[in-house]
């Protein structure tokens, strides 16, 4: 039997911690077909997924690129079999 449950992702972000959903295929529908509309808007729907995941809008805002990308990086990897 196979048996699927929802995970969420534990991050200590800046001394904090957070617990974050990983994106469904329907919010990556989402986001891809945002991200066609309006390439120049990239950082904005980025910020809107994350948060839609559970992070702060304010604290993504306030992030280093850096942790943008390797906190992007984490939740879009997919599991190696």
């Amino acid at each position: 039997m196979l048996k699927i449950e929802r995970s969420n992702l534990k991050m200590v972000i800046y001394d904090e911690e957070y617990s974050v959903k990983y994106p469904t295929v329907r919010m990556i529908r989402d986001f891809t077909a945002e991200l066609k509309k309006d390439e120049a808007n990239e950082f904005d729907v980025t910020i809107g997924l994350l948060s839609t995941c559970g992070l702060p809008k304010d604290l993504l805002l306030d992030l280093e690129i850096l942790h943008l990308n390797m906190i992007v990086d984490e939740i879009t990897k997919q599991k190696k079999s």
